[in-house]
């Protein structure tokens, strides 16, 4: 086949492409003209969008970022009248990468047109960006281990109060930045609630660091013991009056003080549900002869844990009359 004749083939195929459906092409082109036209026409306008948060990608694995500046950046873009007023701050993205020689420190990032993604980018263009730099600080990550306390919320019964408590396993890895680990000590578990308890308790908790830049590596989940003990307090009765035996009327004795003032120390719980009736100061004379006596009153209860008792005085002084002798009879005499 000769040129010429190629030639021939050619045109004939590109004047058929061109003349084949021509009313839907001049449609299209027709359309695209419109649409070219209204954008064009309807003139551009500016506008700032605050806030968009950035992201920082490709830090090292054996780093953590600390510090990542203030986090957002605004943008000021310009684009069509009918775009601009729909454009929200969550369309738009910042990404920034850290290089791969990224050290231990405070890092200066630039924020450049290429670090933003817009939405209709063929039509919108970035006249600014605020701000053009920031500041970023990463920290070596280590391991640390210390030790575990339970937190606790709240407060006992009122006669009851907190004792000792028991976390095992006592110590937690915990991975983090170096300058955040080399500080802490403890870490605690997340919060277990005391309210109004009147019982020892065994409790499964979780670990909570209190940094977001601090994990756990082990244990997740630590097992913890309350213990809650009865609260030992003190109650006075004041002007108690001491039971005598036997009883001084009967006997005829004499004493003194017959009424004092008794402090009991034990449980609150029952301390403060006793009532006077339901305990003696016993002074128990049974037994002693005529004359000067001092004596101890004891008390006499069904109370239980009971800590100590405090009589104030503390001793009664006892006096017992001799008995008084029988008149003699006298002797009957005789008739004569």
């Amino acid at each position: 086949m000769t040129w010429r004749q190629i030639m021939n083939r050619l045109g004939r195929k590109l004047l058929f492409a061109a003349t084949n459906n021509i009313g839907l092409k001049l449609g299209s082109v027709l359309l695209a003209l419109i649409l070219w036209i209204t954008i064009t026409g309807q003139g551009t306008a500016d506008r700032i969008l605050r806030d968009i948060p950035y992201q920082i990608r490709d830090i090292p694995e054996d780093m953590v970022l600390t510090d990542k500046g203030i986090g957002t950046v605004n943008l000021r873009l310009r684009g069509p009248k009918s775009l601009i007023p729909t454009l929200k701050p969550e369309d738009c993205s910042v990404v920034l990468r850290l290089p791969p020689d990224a050290a231990e420190g405070e890092t200066v990032m630039e924020i450049t047109h290429s670090n933003v993604v817009i939405p209709y980018s063929n039509q919108m263009s970035i006249l600014q960006i605020t701000p053009t730099s920031i500041r970023l600080t990463l920290d070596a990550v280590i391991t640390k281990t210390v030790q575990i306390q339970p937190l606790l919320r709240g407060a006992p019964n009122p006669d009851f109060q907190l004792g000792q408590w028991r976390v095992t396993p006592p110590e937690a890895l915990l991975r983090g930045p170096s300058k955040v680990l080399e500080s802490m000590t403890t870490v605690l578990s997340e919060p277990i609630d005391i309210s109004d308890q009147t019982l020892s308790f065994n409790e499964r908790v979780s670990l909570k660091p209190g940094s977001p830049l601090v994990t756990v590596v082990r244990p997740t989940k630590v097992s913890t013991r309350i213990e809650i003990l009865e609260r030992i307090t003190e109650r006075s009765f004041p002007e108690f009056e001491i039971t005598v035996v036997p009883d001084v009327k009967d006997s005829g004795m004499v004493v003194t003080p017959l009424v004092v003032t008794l402090t009991i120390t034990g449980p609150a719980a029952t301390l403060n549900r006793l009532k006077p009736t339901e305990i003696q100061l016993v002074a128990d004379c049974t037994g002693l002869g005529p004359g000067d006596h001092d004596l101890k009153p004891v008390l006499v209860s069904n109370l239980e844990k009971i800590v100590s008792v405090l009589v104030d005085p503390d001793t009664i002084q006892v006096s017992i009359p001799n008995p008084t002798p029988a008149p003699e009879k006298s002797p009957m005499t005789s008739a004569p």
